[in-house]
Formats: structure tokens, C-alpha cells, sequence
């Protein structure tokens, strides 16, 4: 081959590697683009997971605070109706005394302030006592325990709770607030629980073991705990009941109660 043409010719290869360099330069920049991109996008994924994580324990949390977790587990599982049938539960129903007339007298603020800071203290204790907070009704606590079926023990539980409660009530005497006085019923017997509503979700109990001890506790002694001689029956020897003798409670008759203490 002529001089010439081997001269041409690598210029011609050269040329080509050249061209071959800047394309694998190029390459090489879309790599790192790509893997620059994958980085960011796996950190994108990462950040929206964990906004994702936060999020739902923050749902979760707000649904602990309105349902029962057995509840919201079945909820979880696509259960469309909460209901059940409980053979034996125990309720506490407390209502504070003389609180609406003297609730005329408070500002809103003072009011709700009141409502909250005693009410925060009986949550505290319900958990502490693995009892169900229901609802509040106007100044009154409604709880109940046993509602799982696994508390063979629920007149007891419901017992310390309640006495509990009275205690927390008394001691908020001693700072300097007002002089409340609570009244507390307690009965034991079947009931019905579950969830109600779409939107609002409510989970509450049903039967006539709730409304006898919401009439227990309208006879009770202001400052006592009052329960039925059926829940006197469940509980152990620990606690010091005192004979009643029998009571009229409104729509129920006669019924045999017992004050109740440690």
C-alpha cells in the first residue's frame, strides 16, 4: 500500500477512535446519570416510605384513642360489622354530683378545662387497669371491663378501677380545685358491644347490664362506689363489701347492693 493511503488511513482510524472515545464518554455520563437517578429515586422511595410509616402510626394512634385494638384489627381485616355477644361483662358508670347547675356558673373554658383534666386522669387509670373507656356523657364516665372474653377477673378490674377513680376525685381536692363528688355504679352481666358508623366511628355497649349500673349509681352515695350483688359475687376477698340491703332503682324493682372498698 502506497504511503499515501496508509497516511489516509490512519487518519481515518483515527478519526474513528476519536469518535469512539466521545461515545463512550457519553455513555459513561448516561451511566452515572442513570445511577444518579436510581440513588434518587431509592432515597425518594425511601423518604416516601417512611412519610407513608409515620402517617399510618399517626392514624393508628388516632384510632386507638376511639376503638378497642381488637377492634381495629378486625376493621383492618375488611370486617364490615363489629358485634359481639359478650356472656359476662362488668360496667362502671360514674356521674359527677350537682355538676350541671354548678356548670351554669362557669365560664366554657373553665368548664371544659375542668371536664378534660379529671377525665385525662380516669383514661390514665383505665389503661393502667386494662379497662375500656366507652364515652362521656355530659359529666358522666361510662367504662366497662371484661369486653374481650379473656378477663376472668373483670368485677375485680372494674372494682379497682372504680375505687381508683373515687381516689383520683378526692385527691384533686387537696389542689385546690373544686370540692366534686362523684357517685359510681357497677353491675356485671351479658351485654352487647361493637362499632357504629362510616365516617365517625363509635364504639359503644348495649343491654341491661348497662342501664342497672347506671342506676346503681344514681342511688350511690356521693364519694362511694356502689355495685350489684352480682358483681359482689365475682369478686375476691380482698375487697370489703358492706350490705346495702335492697334498693329501688327506677324501672329495675328491688335490687340488694353492696358498698364496695379496699
Amino acid at each position: 500500500m502506497p504511503k499515501s493511503e496508509r497516511e489516509a488511513l490512519m487518519v481515518q482510524l483515527d478519526r474513528q477512535n476519536r469518535l469512539l472515545e466521545r461515545k463512550l464518554l457519553r455513555s459513561e455520563q448516561a451511566l452515572r446519570l442513570l445511577q444518579d437517578i436510581q440513588r434518587g429515586n431509592t432515597h425518594l422511595q425511601k423518604s416516601l416510605f417512611s412519610e407513608i410509616e409515620a402517617e399510618k402510626e399517626k392514624s393508628d394512634r388516632l384510632l386507638q384513642n376511639i376503638l378497642p385494638l381488637e377492634a381495629i384489627r378486625r376493621l383492618g381485616q375488611g370486617e364490615t360489622v363489629i358485634a359481639d355477644s359478650i356472656d359476662c361483662a362488668t360496667v362502671v358508670f360514674s356521674d359527677l354530683v350537682g355538676f350541671t347547675p354548678a356548670s351554669a356558673e362557669m365560664s366554657a373554658e373553665d368548664l371544659v378545662r375542668t371536664l378534660n383534666d379529671l377525665y385525662s386522669a380516669f383514661d390514665e387509670a383505665a389503661q393502667r387497669h386494662g379497662v375500656e373507656k366507652i364515652k362521656t356523657i355530659g359529666d358522666a364516665y361510662l367504662a366497662a371491663s371484661g369486653l374481650t372474653g379473656d378477663d376472668p377477673d373483670h368485677a375485680a378490674t372494674a372494682a379497682d378501677f372504680a375505687l381508683e377513680i373515687r381516689d383520683i376525685l378526692l385527691a384533686s381536692h387537696d389542689e385546690g380545685s373544686q370540692p366534686w363528688r362523684m357517685r359510681i355504679g357497677l353491675h356485671s352481666g351479658p351485654l352487647t358491644a361493637g362499632v357504629i358508623g362510616k365516617h365517625k366511628f363509635a364504639y359503644d355497649i348495649w343491654g341491661d347490664t348497662v342501664n342497672i349500673a347506671s342506676r346503681i349509681q344514681s342511688v350511690c352515695p356521693p364519694n362511694e362506689v356502689l355495685v350489684s350483688a352480682d358483681t359482689a359475687d365475682l369478686l375476691p376477698e380482698r375487697f370489703r363489701l358492706t350490705d346495702q340491703g335492697e334498693v329501688e332503682l327506677k324501672g329495675r324493682g328491688q335490687r340488694r347492693v353492696f358498698r364496695v372498698d379496699r
